[in-house]
């Protein structure tokens, strides 16, 4: 299909969502005054709840981090045509790899968070990421490349929803506010700075570096992560 039907359809898809947004029923308003007034109060009230928990500031920090992590990967695609070498049509399979990778990859996690903790879930991924990433950077050939994909994509794929549930249970009662801190982060211009380092130094090295710094910060984050939450039980 001509790529302009790619908007059409979103623009499609957003009529069906306004569609079913407008013949939603939803609870009806306090009274202006007071309902504004006690939102307000309640809303600075969970801020300050949240921003003071060690560990809700732990897990944001972790969030943070995984953004960092992922924002070069925006480039990946120009990345894998320009210094690998793939073809149009090549790209085209190879992200639908990851994203088939991804998907078995969260089927799995449901299995294995039976057996095993969040964190050691997460302590597991991310130290295979810190050996997989730059393998699959560095070496050379496409289908090496393509192998290591699949265990690459495998253990990304386990570390948001995770790392995400782990957020919004740091602060019992207030996964709102934390989600609602969590989207400030879109305000970070994350992929604009790799961006810059990228044509300061060259794609590969931003491909590389960023994310290596990311997840060695991750790892130490979750291997502290008993103590931040021992310290916040004895404060």
């Amino acid at each position: 299909l001509d790529w302009r039907w790619l908007p059409v359809a979103a623009g499609v898809g957003a009529l069906g969502y306004a569609t079913l947004l407008a013949t939603t029923r939803f609870p009806a308003p306090a009274t202006r005054e007071e309902g504004a007034t006690s939102a307000w109060r309640s809303a600075r009230a969970n801020l300050r709840l949240v921003l003071s928990s060690r560990r809700a500031i732990a897990w944001l920090a972790f969030l943070l981090l995984h953004d960092l992590y992922e924002a070069p990967l925006l480039l990946r695609t120009i990345w894998l045509s320009e210094e690998v070498g793939l073809g149009q049509a090549q790209i085209g399979l190879y992200r639908a790899l990851e994203m088939a990778v991804s998907l078995g990859a969260l089927l799995w996690l449901d299995r294995w968070l039976i057996r095993a903790t969040p964190r050691r879930v997460l302590l597991v991924a991310v130290a295979a990421l810190l050996v997989l990433y730059p393998s699959w950077v560095l070496v050379p050939g496409i289908w090496p490349r393509v192998a290591l994909a699949v265990p690459l994509n495998f253990f990304s794929a386990l570390i948001w929803p995770v790392a995400r549930a782990q957020s919004l249970t740091s602060v019992s009662g207030r996964p709102g506010t934390v989600t609602a801190v969590r989207s400030l982060f879109a305000l970070a211009p994350l992929a604009f700075g790799v961006s810059l380092l990228a044509e300061a130094t060259s794609l590969t090295t931003a491909m590389l570096a960023v994310p290596l710094a990311a997840l060695a910060l991750m790892a130490l984050l979750t291997w502290a992560m008993p103590r931040v939450v021992r310290a916040e039980s004895e404060a």
